[in-house]
């Protein structure tokens, strides 16, 4: 699926150097910390990876729970929203309140270059967009090198513990970990997350189990290596997802071996 793009305002009447913009996921604002558009942003979500991105914008809220009212006062020109991150009406909600939104559904590894290049047309910043565009694609070019005669290795990654959940084989994550020949058991081919039985996973050759710092170990999954992960630095969509994808890659080797 490509990158779901519904701007609901026409750009052309803004300034794109100065328009008002709110973040409501925190890749965005760490997109528009490394675009250099941090005066753009006048309020963001919490829960940024480095709290020193944009730390002029106040938040707003933390994670989805916030004030129409108060967003309504901002006077946004923009509001940039994550469309699979956000329930249907509540993403209904803010499009009835007359506010402009862009909306990004980031499915593919390319749909995330798309989604910075469109950020950059945004804030009129298109020469450091396609920097940060060219960086991050020559981090995928380099884990592809380094890694390309390396033996594939099962993985399995438990996005919740209870019901058992894990991310679907095309999710973008799972095309990140693809680059350094790591593959994503899920028995789901197409979507975001889904629930699973634990009977499933045992009967699949998993080697090594990647698990959120914050989480217990689901049950009854099969004795495999254990690596603890900081899952919000590979789930993030942004320009720095890749940076510290190398490291996590060695870390899986070392532990299935």
């Amino acid at each position: 699926m490509k990158l779901l793009c519904c701007l609901l305002l026409a750009l052309s009447s803004l300034s794109a150097a100065g328009a008002r913009l709110v973040s409501l996921a925190p890749s965005f604002t760490t997109l528009i910390d490394e675009l250099g558009a941090c005066p753009q942003l006048v309020a963001q979500v919490g829960q940024v990876r480095d709290r020193s991105a944009c730390p002029q914008a106040p938040e707003i809220a933390r994670g989805l729970q916030w004030s129409d009212e108060e967003l309504l006062a901002l006077h946004p020109d923009l509001v940039l929203v994550w469309g699979d991150g956000m329930a249907p009406q509540r993403l209904q909600a803010l499009q009835d309140l007359g506010l402009h939104l862009r909306i990004f559904d980031p499915h593919t590894l390319s749909d995330i270059s798309a989604m910075i290049a469109s950020l950059g047309r945004i804030t009129g910043r298109e020469e450091q967009a396609a920097r940060l565009v060219a960086h991050y694609q020559r981090r995928a070019a380099e884990l592809t090198r380094v890694y390309g005669a390396s033996p594939w290795l099962n993985v399995f990654y438990q996005v919740w513990p209870q019901p058992l959940m894990t991310l679907a084989a095309d999710h973008y994550v799972a095309q990140a970990l693809r680059l350094c020949h790591l593959r994503l058991s899920s028995p789901l081919a197409h979507g975001a997350a889904l629930s699973l039985s634990p009977e499933w996973l045992l009967t699949q050759p998993v080697q090594v189990i990647l698990l959120p710092r914050h989480q217990a170990l689901a049950p009854r999954l099969p004795a495999r290596p254990v690596l603890m992960i900081d899952t919000s630095r590979l789930e993030r969509p942004d320009a720095e997802m890749l940076d510290d994808l190398d490291v996590l890659c060695r870390r899986v080797r070392a532990a299935a071996r």
